[in-house]
């Protein structure tokens, strides 16, 4: 009985806190917090890049849509000048609605 309790097992050997050295701990320590660092500056600009690649794919688009709006804007523009022009109003008066110019009795100008 007295054997097995100074019989230490492979375990008990393995968990065993050692002592190390300051300065390689300390050493260590530095190199891990190097490393840290620099993945977390390298996500940061990785991030940092996609988002502005992200906002330059936005702006292309925005600038497109806003583009084809003033073309449209402009169309739209036209069309109304072309459809509200006095000599178009007056033919699809005559055709359509079956009115006629008036004649000298019928204008009357109110002040």
């Amino acid at each position: 009985m007295g054997r097995a309790r100074h019989k230490r097992s492979a375990w008990w050997h393995r968990r065993r806190r050692r002592v190390s050295d300051p300065a390689v701990t300390g050493r260590r320590f530095r190199v891990v917090a190097v490393v840290i660092v620099a993945l977390l500056w390298i996500t940061g600009h990785v991030w940092v890049r996609l988002q502005v690649d992200d906002l330059g794919y936005r702006i292309q688009r925005r600038d497109a849509l806003i583009e084809e709006l003033d073309h449209e804007y402009s169309e739209l523009v036209a069309e109304l000048n072309r459809e509200t022009s006095p000599g178009l109003l007056r033919e699809h008066a005559k055709e359509s609605l079956g009115l006629q110019e008036p004649s000298a009795g019928q204008v009357v100008t109110v002040y």
